[in-house]
């Protein structure tokens, strides 16, 4: 901790022993607000401590942790190194009889301990079973641990607490505890908005209420997206008992709202609870349940909740979420659906017409299809939490639309979120009155001027990855300018495709949130472009192939790279193989008609998955998509076989086709998605030079089909914002080589 916090907290808690601080650290530092904010105790208020009385917490080293427990707990131990500076919980808890220091382990059994590790050089196996023989029958253990294994890691090189999730469960069986589950906490250990678990996946990696960087967004996405997210978490949290504990499949919290509105709501296997996270929530809990009544009394629908134990009691529903169902659909089914809302949000209240606009005398603002399950064509509502008096119709509208677009932006590609505006006549004048009374409606909500530390990092750190994405860009285009020369001066035929193409097309140049430019060049160019590579392309710029670095792969394509920068993907981390930042360069292969091209994919597929085994050998979630019985056939098979001779069977299998009338492109490991990609062979004789950036460069004279192809008929139409991100996990340095 730098001196300056360590001083701020010091005098702060001799000053006001109250334990309130959040007022009092509103522009403080990071570290100030980590040692002394109320929303450290997320990483436990959501638990169920039910009949618990007793508490003993580890490593928390100015007592943040500590508070919270002592607010569930009849008492609570602070056990600290007695070779610490225990000056500041000594004032901070001056006026706590609840809570004493400890310097010894002592011998009394707890019903609920936490430990948080601190010391990279502490084992753990020293320190848990003593813990497990502190623990009453029924107690639980939460201990946090920041995975040494977490994508941040592979990416920075730092270790976490010095163990990954593995070794740790191990240590946690050997110190005798016989039920361990884990849970997956988000954005981190320090401030927790989501908690996921190995029986759910993050599908709301994206979403804004995440209090994370877009960097750190895309990271973790594409992590879920390869089904490693579990494996690669950078934070965990260790629930572990002797005797079986609550079955809880997922956690959202709102810790940063306003304190009436302030909950967790957990997922259990078979129910639902609600409950307040702050005494002030109380009546905003019970204000839910008479809304829910109310819509009853409309003959609306809604989920059948109990309120008892100061708790919303719900079943689980077993019904789609109709935001989920909409992802799936067609433009017309949308709208239909869309139109079925609608009804149901006139019928929820007494309304009337004035010039036009129709008013609701009360608006249920949380009619939205996230909040709405669907069975049977009957729409099923929870979580009404808000209304508003006199409320026109069509602003809860706007907020169905708005909220559903921003979790899933690839409805633009069926239809736009304009169109859906549009249809229920939302003109432009009413989304920016309704954007802005909305933003300000969530702003305060979510109390942006009260947690800065929170809100304001997230901002510096998207602003951070803003300026980086530039550079990178910015190398990447020189790239594709050197490729082009060389092409012109050796006669090399090549085209934009894919993001590059829309880019070309859409914004005149690179999409401004895309991180790579995909070219393509037909099979006997590309492999004349490798034999003379050597010759023209000098350092820093090396045309990297899966014969000549042999290291890494990616599906059998090639990448133009600037050895002098850096592009590190996680799988790559302690290879020897080239990571500069890159360019990809496609094969456009023959094949036959679709029947054909999927068998011959398949064989594609099968070499692939023997080269990724034979050079990532510890990487077994690549092959995720593949049978598991047959796993390690393909390890066996792999190692079996020289690695140049693999390229070639490759090669052999991608270009089984001499000629055809349709091309694509099979070098590339598509996995579950599937390879969609035909183009007529024609169009390649007939390329056409359009704007990119400042310079020219070649595309399908038919590109308009191609982008139908791959991107819909709405390609020109812009995503939604949450949409525009980056789509490869790599740590960037557009001045330096690893």
């Amino acid at each position: 901790m730098k001196n300056n916090s360590t001083d701020r907290i010091k005098e702060l808690t001799a000053k006001y022993p109250a334990e309130k601080y959040d007022e009092l650290i509103r522009g403080d530092d990071a570290e100030v607000f980590y040692h002394l904010s109320s929303l450290r105790h997320t990483l436990f208020s959501w638990y169920p401590f039910a009949g618990y009385e007793r508490a003993l917490v580890l490593g928390d080293q100015c007592g943040a942790l500590a508070s919270g427990l002592a607010e569930r707990f009849a008492h609570t131990d602070i056990l600290l190194n007695s070779q610490g500076d225990t000056t500041v919980i000594k004032n901070r808890f001056s006026n706590r009889s609840e809570l004493s220091i400890i310097y010894t382990y002592p011998r009394e059994s707890y019903d609920c301990i936490l430990y948080m590790q601190r010391d990279v050089k502490e084992d753990p196996s020293n320190v848990l079973p003593e813990l497990q023989h502190l623990l009453k029958e029924d107690g639980v253990l939460l201990a946090g641990l920041i995975n040494s294994s977490g994508i941040r890691h592979l990416y920075d090189g730092t270790p976490g607490d010095g163990y990954d999730r593995d070794t740790y469960r191990k240590i946690l069986e050997n110190a005798g505890f016989p039920y361990i589950r884990l849970y997956y906490p988000l954005p981190s250990l320090r401030f927790i908005q989501e908690v996921f678990t190995d029986d759910d996946s993050p599908e709301m990696l994206l979403s804004e209420r995440l209090s994370m960087s877009a960097d750190e967004k895309e990271r973790l996405y594409r992590a879920a997206e390869e089904g490693l997210f579990p494996a690669m978490a950078d934070h965990l949290l260790w629930e572990c008992r002797k005797t079986p504990g609550p079955m809880i499949t997922h956690v959202y919290l709102t810790a940063e709202r306003q304190k009436e509105h302030s909950f967790a709501t957990v997922v259990y296997t078979d129910h639902v609870t609600k409950q307040f996270l702050c005494p002030e929530g109380i009546n905003s809990l019970r204000k839910q349940q008479e809304n829910l009544a109310q819509l009853q009394a409309c003959g609306i629908r809604t989920v059948q909740s109990e309120y008892r134990e100061n708790k919303l009691y719900m079943p689980r529903v077993q019904a789609p979420l109709l935001v989920d169902l909409l992802a799936d659909s067609t433009g017309e089914q949308i709208i239909s659906y869309l139109e079925q809302l609608y009804r149901e949000i006139l019928r929820s209240s007494v309304h009337n017409t004035r010039n036009g606009e129709i008013y609701l005398q009360k608006g249920y603002i949380d009619m939205i299809p996230a909040n709405c399950f669907i069975s049977d064509h009957t729409y099923i509502f929870f979580d009404q939490e808000f209304t508003r008096d006199n409320c026109p119709a069509d602003f809860i509208m706007y907020r169905a639309i708005r909220y559903t677009w921003q979790k899933y932006p690839r409805l633009n590609t069926v239809l736009t979120q304009e169109d859906a505006y549009k249809h229920f006549q939302i003109n432009e004048q009413k989304q920016r009155a309704y954007a802005q009374e909305e933003n300000v409606f969530t702003s305060t909500l979510r109390q942006t001027d009260l947690y800065p530390q929170i809100f304001q990092t997230q901002r510096e750190k998207t602003e951070a990855d803003t300026e980086k994405h530039r550079r990178v860009q910015a190398a990447e285009l020189d790239l594709l300018k050197v490729f082009d020369q060389v092409c012109a001066e050796n006669g090399l035929r090549y085209c934009a495709v894919f993001g590059t193409l829309l880019g070309a097309v859409r914004h005149h140049g690179m999409i401004p949130w895309d991180d790579d430019i995909d070219l393509a060049m037909p099979r006997e160019d590309y492999d004349k472009l490798i034999m003379i590579a050597p010759q023209v392309f000098e350092k820093p710029y090396f045309l990297q192939t899966p014969e000549n670095d042999p290291e890494c792969f990616y599906g059998g394509y090639m990448k133009l790279r600037n050895t002098e920068t850096t592009a590190a993907e996680w799988f790559n981390k302690g290879k020897t193989c080239c990571q500069g930042i890159w360019i990809d360069i496609f094969p456009l292969d023959h094949c036959g008609d679709e029947i054909s091209q999927k068998k011959q994919q398949r064989l594609v597929y099968f070499f692939q998955r023997l080269l990724y085994a034979k050079r990532y050998p510890l990487w077994a979630g690549r092959l995720i998509d593949s049978d598991p019985k047959k796993l390690s056939l393909y390890y066996i098979l792999a190692s079996c076989r020289k690695d140049r001779k693999l390229c070639q069977d490759l090669k052999k299998a991608c270009t089984k086709h001499r000629y055809s009338d349709t091309l694509t492109i099979f070098a590339v490991y598509y996995s579950w998605r599937g390879n969609h990609n035909r183009f007529p062979a024609e169009d390649l004789k007939h390329l056409i030079r359009i704007p990119f950036e400042d310079m020219m460069i070649p595309v399908p004279e038919n590109y308009d089909a191609w982008l139908k192809q791959r991107y819909g008929s709405t390609y020109m139409a812009m995503p939604a914002e949450t949409e525009r991100h980056p789509h490869h996990a790599a740590e960037y340095d557009p001045d330096h080589a690893r």
